[in-house]
């Protein structure tokens, strides 16, 4: 695999209040890759200049790590992985509008940091393929903690994540002409996002299992 030509975007989705990620081999070898490369080249900066340096600055990677050992299944399966989104609180973006607007009163624009935390917190999700529900082989629902700005500082802050594993198979394009995603989180469990997976998004995942639909032809 030439990791600079590899384009993991094709398995990422925005979903509302979350970030979609299909997790194949293919893409779960490319995780482990760009961490071992990175981890490669930390390790290297640590010798040279004698200092520890935060994972985060060097890999974009470095929060899918666990994911990789959690998702390290040999059979011929998708995992569905929905991060909640990240977005300014509410009194912290009031607090920056007005002390912008003290500032430009007072001829000196400022803007006071923002506070983030996690727009939702996941619940559980449903799959469906032409309106039917795509039973998964396993549902998870798991603590997602990341370090984010609070104002002047960096605060860990946690949510609910999901991380669904469903059979290749549910994929084929002959089975299935429109796939459905539903996404429940804890604030709004009677309002859930409903959208159509992009059929890109459904084709890369079934091409991903092409080596191996081969080879079992093979046996």
């Amino acid at each position: 695999m030439d990791l600079k030509k590899f384009r993991p975007k094709a398995y990422e989705a925005d979903f509302g209040e979350y970030q979609l990620t299909m997790i194949t081999p293919v893409l779960k070898h490319y995780i482990i890759e760009k961490n071992r490369i990175a981890f490669e080249r930390q390790q290297k900066k640590i010798e040279k200049d004698g200092l520890m340096t935060s994972p985060l600055m060097t890999n974009s990677f470095y929060e899918l790590r666990n994911w990789a050992d959690y998702v390290n299944q040999v059979r011929p399966v998708v995992h569905l992985l929905v991060v909640p989104e990240v977005s300014a609180t509410g009194k912290s973006t009031f607090l920056s509008l007005l002390t912008l607007g003290v500032g430009l009163m007072g001829g000196s624009p400022m803007v006071l940091p923002a506070d983030f935390k996690f727009k939702a917190d996941f619940e559980e999700m449903t799959l469906t393929c032409d309106g039917k529900r795509v039973t998964p082989i396993q549902r998870g629902k798991i603590e997602f903690i990341k370090s984010l700005t609070s104002y002047l500082k960096m605060k860990p802050r946690t949510a609910y994540a999901g991380v669904y594993t469903y059979s290749a198979e549910s994929f084929a394009p002959d089975k299935c002409k429109q796939m459905r995603l539903q996404i429940v989180s804890q604030q709004s469990p009677t309002t859930p996002e409903i959208r159509v997976v992009d059929p890109k998004m459904v084709q890369q995942v079934w091409s991903d299992f092409e080596p191996y639909r081969r080879q079992a032809s093979k046996q």
